[in-house]
């Protein structure tokens, strides 16, 4: 019976210790007992090597090698994982948890996307610079001890607003304008209204009505 499997050619492979001594954008030199050579990255070599990591480094006959894996690492150069195509981090049971004790950076030259069931977020200190933010939910709540906003313009558009506050202050530097179909205030001690010209005017009635009535 013929055997279906095409047979394969391997070139012998050997392993050995080596020092990068440069490095290009997808290649690096490497100084070894048997003499300096042009490597690739291995696939499973993650971490991209830096000038002055120990590597191993596996060489074939044909003169092709591949760092292995970095040994030793002099300094405190950043660690970086390098990768061509898309990364995908899979966990099919458990928790994923990143966790630095200097802190953390995310940066894309397109979109962020988060999903989730719910998210946490805790800090001493937060800050948001955003140009264009865009907000849909069915139910917000916050509790502040203090709020601060300071805008160009503030537009709110509402079907139904109820304010409740125990103490309220409001300056307004020039004008004031309120537009409404009735306007009912109702206040349980006293209503002052103060002004240097005052008007009221009414296509029909005006109704004054106490047991005292004080002009003057």
């Amino acid at each position: 019976m013929d055997n279906l499997a095409e047979k394969q050619h391997y070139d012998p492979v050997f392993q050995e210790y080596g020092i990068v001594t440069g490095s290009e954008e997808t290649s690096f030199i490497v100084e070894t007992g048997s003499g300096v050579w042009k490597t690739a990255q291995a696939a499973s070599c993650l971490i991209r090597p830096m000038v002055g990591d120990k590597v191993l480094v596996s060489i074939d006959s044909a003169h092709g090698s591949y760092i292995l894996a970095i040994l030793e690492r002099q300094g405190i150069g950043p660690y970086q994982l390098s990768f061509d195509n898309s990364v995908e981090l899979r966990v099919s049971d458990g928790r994923f948890t990143l966790a630095s004790q200097g802190g953390a950076d995310i940066a894309s030259a397109g979109d962020i996307s988060l999903v989730s069931a719910g998210i946490k977020i805790h800090a001493g200190r937060g800050e948001i610079g955003i140009e264009r933010l865009f907000v849909i939910g069915a139910f917000a709540h916050a509790s502040l001890a203090r709020v601060k906003l300071v805008a160009g313009v503030l537009e709110s558009v509402a079907e139904r607003l109820i304010q409740k506050a125990k103490r309220s202050y409001r300056v307004i530097e020039e004008s004031e304008h309120v537009k409404a179909g009735s306007l009912d205030f109702l206040v349980r001690k006293m209503l002052s209204l103060k002004g240097k010209y005052s008007m009221i005017t009414a296509k029909e009635d005006v109704k004054i009505d106490a047991q005292r009535i004080h002009i003057g």
